[in-house]
């Protein structure tokens, strides 16, 4: 499942698309740096995933995908905002890579 995934644009400062070219994705779950749950959905298999992530406070997360083979997938996704101007951003920038 990993090598075709796509989660664009990433980081981000609002919404974030997940595509996978091979894999039907049936759910998405978003874990804080914690590993709490933040977002649970389950999806059709042919549905487009696009998660609003401006609800939420900048940083780093985690975001879980299952397809309909039960296979699991965990990609880092960074979400910043904008401060005082579109030049003064808040990203953190840590390298963290798990697949399962």
């Amino acid at each position: 499942i990993n090598e075709d995934i796509e989660i664009f644009p990433n980081p981000t400062s609002n919404k974030v698309r997940v595509l996978s070219f091979k894999s039907n994705i049936t759910s998405v779950e978003i874990l804080d740096l914690r590993n709490q749950i933040i977002y649970n959905e389950k999806y059709d298999p042919q549905q487009n995933i696009e998660i609003d992530m401006s609800q939420y406070v900048a940083g780093i997360y985690f975001i879980k995908l299952k397809d309909s083979k039960n296979s699991i997938s965990i990609h880092k996704i960074k979400y910043f905002y904008c401060l005082n101007n579109v030049n003064d951003f808040i990203v953190l920038n840590l390298q963290i890579s798990i697949h399962i």
